[in-house]
């Protein structure tokens, strides 16, 4: 019998320390719900990511992509206010601790939210709004068919509030579309496109964030002789563009359309020049012979970015080019230093890409080089452009688009990672 007892003692024990651990890592975990409901109200993910376990899951995503989407879903898509919550269950299973709470939005009303907790107290999945997530991974070529019989062609384009506008065949009709070379992918406005998904995206413009973003596949898309058919395309609200340039804006055509090639800009004859790149050496010598060009290696290629450097009051600064910056633009930590190289400095507003509006320091760089080729009264403001942290290998100091690229010939070779500027007196 005193064994019995003692047996039971024992059991009874264990049971009360089982129960005591689990009530502890019950109140740890509650601590997670309360961060969450902080990240939503600030749209701050950055107090969460300790939480989340190596095989986080989120909308069926899993690991590094589940945390780009919950990252997207709070600094982007919930856009609400959370008032009040409150724990509605709480159930141990196993090494699993789940969690479901009442969260009251501002907007949305009430919404049952469930946590899942591993053996480690880490989140290993969380149920937070009803979505639906497709994916496009950087690694997602578009495939490009090039029907030119030359070894170039030529593409005309409009400008518009020094905005490339093209011509562009999409399913047989043809739509005006922007020529952005800061823009890593094609990207159809949602306004013409049958795609009712409110969605979010990580794909970035140079400028800053592209949002409320859709995938869809495409028939077909004719650009001069380039043709993709039956690939998977960005769709996005282009409607400030539209609003911007006073034009039906079907698209952008992005540098996935073009990366195989060399791209000539001559803004003077508003013409692009697409070369095949191992013709480039013949057309020197024909069509572009009375040209003399100053050929120097880019920095690096980051991703789409070309990265170049570029020299002002003797200082050297990495910058990146894009066709769909209307002013150069570097970033705020830098005005002090520049501010001496500035004249008629004063404060703007800024719309990128994105159609993001942003206060701006603005003024005109009295005189910059490219390679041994001088610019001067360039129009250049500094703004956050945080956004392109994101490039850890190198430290990128601003972007250079219109106000450079219009003076002269320049050419793009994404292939043979150069830089041709045609030599003139600027």
């Amino acid at each position: 019998m005193k064994n019995v007892l003692k047996l039971l003692w024992i059991s009874l024990l264990l049971e009360s320390v089982t129960v005591q651990v689990y009530a502890q890592e019950q109140e740890k975990c509650k601590l997670f719900s309360e961060q969450l409901v902080t990240a939503i109200n600030q749209k701050n993910v950055e107090n969460l990511t300790k939480w989340l376990s190596d095989d986080f899951t989120i909308l069926n995503q899993k690991g590094v992509i589940a945390q780009k989407v919950l990252d997207m879903l709070i600094t982007q898509s919930i856009n609400d206010t959370v008032l009040n919550f409150s724990e509605k269950e709480a159930q141990k299973n196993g090494n699993t601790l789940i969690l479901k709470y009442d969260f009251e939005y501002e907007q949305k009303g009430n919404q049952e939210i469930t946590i899942v907790f591993d053996a480690s107290n880490k989140v290993s999945s969380l149920s937070l709004i009803k979505a639906e997530v497709k994916v496009m991974m950087a690694e997602d070529k578009m495939q490009v068919k090039n029907n030119s019989s030359e070894g170039y062609q030529h593409i005309p384009f409009e400008l518009k509030n020094k905005l490339i506008i093209v011509d562009a065949v999409v399913n047989n009709e043809k739509q005006q579309f922007i020529f952005d070379s800061g823009s890593s992918r094609t990207i159809l406005n949602s306004a013409y496109q049958n795609s009712k998904v409110k969605s979010v995206s990580s794909a970035k413009g140079i400028n800053s964030h592209i949002n409320n973003q859709d995938i869809i596949e495409i028939p077909k898309i004719e650009f001069g002789k380039l043709l993709v058919e039956n690939e998977r395309v960005l769709v996005s609200d282009l409607s400030h563009l539209e609003k911007e340039t006073k034009t039906k804006i079907y698209g952008i055509i992005g540098t996935d359309f073009i990366n195989q090639l060399d791209v000539m800009f001559d803004y003077a004859q508003k013409q692009l020049m697409l070369i095949v790149p191992d013709q480039f050496d013949t057309l020197q010598t024909t069509h572009l012979s009375e040209m003399e060009f100053q050929t120097f290696p880019m920095t690096t290629l980051l991703g789409h970015l070309p990265i170049v450097t570029l020299s002002i009051n003797g200082q050297k600064y990495n910058v990146a080019i894009d066709s769909g910056a209307g002013a150069n633009a570097f970033s705020t930590s830098l005005f002090e230093e520049l501010k001496p190289v500035l004249k008629g400095v004063k404060t703007t507003e800024l719309q990128g890409l994105s159609g993001e509006v942003k206060e701006v320091q603005k003024g005109k760089m009295k005189k910059c080089m490219l390679g041994d080729v001088m610019y001067k009264s360039i129009p250049s403001v500094f703004t956050d452009l945080g956004h392109l942290d994101a490039f850890k290998e190198v430290n990128i100091s601003g972007i250079i688009g219109y106000e450079i690229l219009s003076k002269q010939k320049f050419i793009i070779s994404y292939q043979r990672k150069e830089i041709l500027i045609e030599q003139q007196n600027l």
